[in-house]
């Protein structure tokens, strides 16, 4: 929900009184009504805040609030700056304490161009969004993991009693298979392009059902094919780690627990701890960026000159990497996948035998 994203923006409309700006890269304009009195906990990097926000249009009508059952939980990290579009946040939130509140205003054209959604049409390009932030927690980052990690352990054991009472009766075209995340599937076109790696840009098209067949949202629905980068919590954790084992071309048919959606929170017309069904079809890889897991030789080689930068390069990974990569991102191959991959291992074993003999 608070994937709102800004970068640089003009508001057309000048600096209401009482109010100071950010930084000039994010340009909004933001006002704190209640400053915190003695000791408080100040808001810094490596740190979860608790907070609720309110969020209202142009003409002070609420779209939509978190208060009071659903306050929002966010990470303070560095990472956030790596991605111009998600800093904004991290930025509001960092000119708060515990117990601050505050506003914060935003240009609408901006704000739902970034987001690659419609803007309603009740939001005109220079109208403005406004946040109304509460912070109520500020805790480290170990003690809230620890909270986290055991609640979602939790949630996984409910989620695996529905999903298996609900396989009981029903019958698919194929036999489902497992990942080591807890996501069922099988394909109904296997693909026979690249697999996707962390960074690539990749298009796709989706159809999210819930359990009872009732469609929430397609990439139909939404007017456009949908494009993302991998392994950057772009979207949710389930489609990050099931597109790792597509080829381009592939269809599938996922079943993905509440804890790989949209989790405790929930998300637009979905309620919290929903386990969701995903029909996907993966279409291509948009771009690639150069891939970090590289063997010695691959990373040591000159670049060409007039290479294209975004084009795919071939990189060899030991098993041992390949391996880690899975293991990391939770994903289980399947037989005919590992079966090729040690074949692919084995064969380059033998062509570096061959070199050394000569």
């Amino acid at each position: 929900m608070l994937t709102l994203v800004g970068i640089t923006f003009g508001f057309g409309q000048s600096i209401p009184s009482g109010y100071k700006v950010l930084p000039e890269e994010f340009n909004i304009h933001y006002k704190i009504h209640k400053q915190s009195a003695g000791k408080t906990k100040k808001i810094i990097i490596n740190q979860f805040v608790t907070f609720h926000v309110w969020i209202y249009n142009d003409k002070d009508s609420l779209i939509r609030t978190t208060y009071p059952h659903r306050p929002a939980i966010k990470e303070i990290s560095t990472e956030e700056y790596k991605y111009a579009n998600r800093g904004y946040m991290t930025e509001m939130l960092l000119k708060l304490s515990t117990g601050d509140s505050a506003t914060f205003r935003m240009s609408a054209g901006f704000l739902f161009k970034t987001i690659k959604r419609k803007r309603p049409k009740f939001l005109k390009p220079n109208d403005y969004i406004k946040y109304v932030i509460k912070v109520l927690n500020v805790q480290p980052h170990e003690e809230v993991l620890h909270d986290k990690e055991a609640k979602v352990f939790q949630q996984r054991q409910k989620d695996e009693k529905i999903i298996s009472a609900y396989l009981k009766g029903k019958k698919f075209p194929k036999a489902l298979k497992k990942t080591y995340a807890g996501v069922y599937y099988y394909f109904t076109k296997e693909g026979k392009g690249d697999f996707p790696v962390k960074g690539d840009v990749v298009m796709l098209k989706y159809k999210t059902m819930f359990l009872d067949g009732k469609v929430w949202r397609t990439s139909k629905m939404d007017g456009r094919v949908f494009d993302f980068p991998v392994g950057h919590k772009y979207v949710i954790p389930g489609f990050d780690q099931v597109l790792l084992l597509m080829r381009e071309g592939t269809k599938g048919h996922f079943i993905m627990p509440s804890y790989l959606c949209y989790g405790e929170n929930g998300f637009y017309g979905i309620p919290p701890h929903t386990i969701l069904k995903f029909d996907i079809e993966f279409l291509a890889i948009k771009s690639r960026k150069q891939i970090i897991h590289r063997s010695k030789d691959a990373a040591t080689k000159k670049k060409k000159k007039g290479a294209d930068p975004n084009a795919r390069r071939r990189v060899t990974l030991t098993k041992k990497q390949a391996d880690l990569i899975n293991k990391q991102n939770g994903v289980g191959l399947t037989k005919k996948q590992q079966k090729m991959i040690n074949k692919h291992f084995n064969k380059n074993k033998g062509n570096r035998r061959k070199k050394d003999r000569r």
